[in-house]
This record gives C-alpha cells, sequence and structure tokens, in this order.
C-alpha cells in the first residue's frame, strides 16, 4: 500500500474568547453577509455564543430563498455547540419562528425571550428591544421600510434573481438617524431600570456602541453588538473587558486577489513511501 505525503498548511489557530454576542443577522433574506459571519464564526472558540434577535429573517417563512450559504452559519452554530459553547438565542417579536419555542433547552442551544448574564457581581439584562417598543415606537418606521423590502426581495426571488441584487439600492437597509439611536437607547436604559439592572445589551438598532445612560441620577451601561448587515459587528468579552469586535477581511489572509503577487511555481518531487508490504497472492502461476 503506497501512500503520498503532500505539505500541508498549518491550521489557524482560534481567538479564546468568554463571551461572544450577535444581533440582527437575518438569515434568509437577500442582504445578509453569511460568507462574512462563517468566516468570523470559524475564527473564534467562545465559551458562549449569544445571537440576540433576529437570527432568522421574520419573513422566511413566506419565501422560498435559503441558500447553502446560509445552511452552512446555521451548520457551523449547530458545531459549535457540539464542542461545548453555550449557545443561547434570544428571540424577539420578529422572530416568527423561535419564539414559540421560548424556554427550551436542547443539550447546549437555548431559546430565551430574556436572558440575565451575570458578570464579576454585575447582572446584564439581555434582551433584543424593549417590550412593545418596536412597531408603534421610535423603530416602527424602520420596521415598515424593512417589511416593504421584504416583499420587494420576494418579487425578485420570483423571478429568478441572484443574490447579487443585494447591491442595489433597494436592498440596502436605511440607517437610523442619530435622534433614534439616542431615543432606543435611552428606552433601553428606562427598562433595564424598571427591571431592576444597572446594565443592558439591545439589538435591533443596528449600531454598535457601549456607552453610560444617564437616567435621572443612575447611569446604565448600555452595550450593542451591531448587526451583520451593514456594520458586521460583534460585542466580545475577554480577559475582563467587553470589546466591539469590526469583521475586516485582512484578518483572514484573504486580501484582494489583483493585489497579490505571483510567486514562480517551484515543483517539488512528492515524497512516496510504503506502509506495508503488499500481500502475496495465493494463486499459483
Amino acid at each position: 500500500m503506497l501512500i503520498k505525503t503532500f505539505s500541508q498548511n498549518p491550521k489557524i489557530m482560534k481567538r479564546e474568547i468568554d463571551i461572544c454576542i450577535l444581533s440582527e443577522v437575518h438569515l434568509g433574506t437577500l442582504y445578509c453577509k453569511p460568507l462574512e459571519l462563517l468566516k468570523y464564526l470559524k475564527s473564534i472558540k467562545p465559551a458562549f455564543l449569544i445571537v440576540n434577535g433576529n437570527f432568522i429573517d421574520k419573513n422566511q417563512h413566506r419565501r422560498k430563498y435559503f441558500s447553502k450559504k446560509h445552511l452552512l452559519v446555521i451548520h457551523q452554530v449547530m458545531k459549535m455547540a457540539l464542542d461545548g459553547c453555550k449557545v443561547v438565542l434570544v428571540t424577539s417579536e420578529d422572530d416568527d419562528f423561535l419564539k414559540r419555542f421560548s424556554g427550551l433547552n436542547l443539550g447546549n442551544i437555548h431559546l430565551r425571550k430574556e436572558m440575565v448574564l451575570k458578570l464579576k457581581g454585575e447582572e446584564y439584562l439581555i434582551l433584543p428591544e424593549p417590550a412593545k417598543s418596536g412597531r408603534k415606537g421610535v423603530y416602527g418606521g424602520i420596521n415598515r421600510l424593512t417589511s416593504n423590502i421584504n416583499k420587494m426581495a420576494g418579487i425578485f426571488q420570483r423571478f429568478g434573481r441572484s443574490t447579487e441584487n443585494s447591491r442595489l439600492p433597494l436592498f440596502r437597509k436605511r440607517k437610523p438617524s442619530e435622534a433614534e439611536v439616542n431615543t432606543f437607547s435611552r428606552n433601553c436604559a428606562k427598562y433595564a431600570l424598571k427591571k431592576g439592572y444597572k446594565a443592558v445589551i439591545c439589538g435591533k438598532i443596528r449600531n454598535p456602541e457601549i456607552a453610560e445612560i444617564a437616567v435621572g441620577k443612575k447611569k446604565v451601561k448600555y452595550l450593542n453588538p451591531g448587526d451583520w448587515l451593514q456594520h458586521l459587528s460583534a460585542l466580545e468579552y475577554s480577559h475582563g473587558n467587553w470589546e466591539i469586535y469590526r469583521y475586516d477581511e485582512l484578518d483572514f489572509g484573504l486580501p484582494n486577489p489583483k493585489l497579490r503577487v505571483r510567486d514562480e511555481s517551484t515543483s517539488e518531487e512528492e515524497e512516496v513511501f510504503i506502509v506495508r508490504k503488499p500481500i502475496a497472492s495465493g494463486l499459483k502461476e
């Protein structure tokens, strides 16, 4: 039996972090960034992975579009759970499919409407958005715009348009104004104080931020992981500190192919060795 040995690339070391929090992934839409998210998830090794709302788009059950790239993201999350990572899916009002299973535990995968994270004696309330603040509140206009974009995306899909249509202005979701961001973050801080917490982690508004918000005489620590539609950002907790991660293609050693310098190809002989001697046949000539 002959075996050929080839030179293999060294394994990429994963960054070990304590907690990773994602939000606004929207798998199943044309404007999602599944490949970038897949690269990021494969590059880290968190103890906790928390997806804070809108993991799968709310209108996905009405569509026939769910490409292999999006399915690979779900497969990677499942693989991380099998490898020991605790995965928590915090469902929002828009998670029509998942919110009915809130409270379910499947091994290392947990579904919750809200959750409390305890770190160094401090409790963080994690929720996608304050109760009853999405459709009629400051974020209602963005929700209506998103709904219209989803309807138009479905029309394009029926006519066989490819995912490259995400480059069209139609599929570029409107960036919330500064006033909307400030109002949303303040509502989150008020909601956290009402629940008895001095730190809150929210999603929904798609604006990554770590700040302190004054509510009367009290201050509330406010954190937002951003989204994987425009900012391609996440919250990471390691060595006792929170940081905002922003995706960069250069972090993965994949620069623009046009900028690469081609080296001269050198042919090397392959090493061949015998594992065991061939078994002699019992047939006589």
